[in-house]
């Protein structure tokens, strides 16, 4: 039944090869979809009727409208029966076609939005890395969009705004878009906001604010919200000073695999603050943190690290690798928001 992501840049893709494949798909019973089947051959020409545009048309959704597209019809759906519930799968892949321009918009199976979401999400991704395509922030803006309120679409969207990545930087949008994100639970979005009120992005500085959405998304498992907390409490950012208070949280993002959560643990080591002073365990800290940028690719933290490393290993105590007196936007959007993504 699976035909894959493969299919999604292949320019040899033509209408009728798409026709011949959907047709050579078979019901395991041998004579009728049950209604999964069903969904999932919808599903699988939902994303082969998107490769179309990307092969035949890659200006779509730049705001230009399709040049050109062709309705294809799914043979297997009508060449077999369908066990239950025809109608609803039908209507399902007539409202997908809909959502193409390709027919007049009807009423939307509610089981199928999520598949047409997630199609246009992973577009997005692919022009914002790269994958396939040449890397284009515009257009991955339109299918971020496109992808309504598939998960991650918005803060997506709002990322593209805050960095004015294929769109004019506009702060304001950036936090109503990451706040609709926030308000159906996405950690990755609760951080930004807190990180846009400790920044004074789109606001005025209010680290009251980027505590208590720093602590909301920590309560999520935002290993990046743990850190900034750390933070907060490292710099007397809106709190007291508390070392002891800020290497719990630094020890936190630790143990989640944060990075930034790494280099305070180090920091804390290195100067006795919150914790007895051990350069041992500081240098171990500051391996791990470098390690782990490297996965990330974060480029800041491979600097700061290397030169942790290397002051420590030759017996320097000064410090020249302290913590910075703020939260980091280190980032983008699909390593965690989306944001450590998942990458979205």
């Amino acid at each position: 039944m699976k035909r894959g992501y493969a299919a999604l840049f292949c320019a040899a893709l033509t209408v009728s090869a798409w026709d011949a494949a959907a047709a050579a798909d078979r019901p395991a019973n041998g004579s009728c979809w049950t209604v999964d089947e069903a969904k999932q051959e919808v599903n699988n020409t939902f994303l082969l009727l998107i490769a179309q545009h990307i092969v035949n048309d890659p200006n779509m959704f730049r705001g230009q409208g399709p040049k050109r597209f062709s309705c294809p019809t799914v043979p297997s759906l009508s060449a077999y029966p369908i066990c239950a519930n025809s109608q609803a799968v039908r209507a399902a892949y007539d409202s997908a076609a809909a959502a193409e321009h390709c027919v007049p918009n009807t009423a939307i199976d509610a089981g199928f939005s999520s598949l047409r979401g997630k199609a246009a999400y992973d577009m997005g991704d692919n022009y914002y890395y790269g994958r396939g395509v040449t890397r284009d922030y515009a257009a991955a803006y339109g299918w971020y969009l496109r992808a309504g309120d598939y998960p991650g679409a918005k803060s997506s969207l709002a990322y593209l705004y805050e960095e004015g990545l294929g769109v004019g930087r506009d702060y304001q949008k950036a936090l109503a878009y990451y706040s609709e994100a926030a308000a159906a639970g996405d950690a990755g979005a609760q951080r930004q906001i807190g990180y846009m009120h400790s920044a004074g992005e789109g606001t005025p500085v209010n680290y009251a604010q980027a505590m208590a959405w720093a602590r909301k998304a920590a309560a999520n498992g935002n290993a990046m919200a743990m850190s900034d907390i750390g933070l907060y409490y490292y710099n007397g950012s809106g709190v007291p000073v508390n070392y002891a208070e800020s290497v719990r949280w630094f020890s936190r993002a630790a143990n989640a695999n944060d990075p930034y959560g790494m280099r305070g643990m180090c920091n804390a080591y290195g100067a006795g603050q919150g914790v007895p002073k051990n350069m041992q365990t500081a240098l171990y800290w500051c391996q791990k943190a470098l390690a782990r940028a490297r996965q990330t690719g974060d480029d800041d933290i491979i600097d700061w690290a290397s030169n942790a490393i290397d002051e420590i290993s030759n017996g320097g105590g000064g410090r020249s690798y302290s913590t910075p007196a703020a939260p980091s936007n280190p980032y983008a959007i699909t390593q965690d928001p989306r944001f450590n993504p998942a990458g979205h």
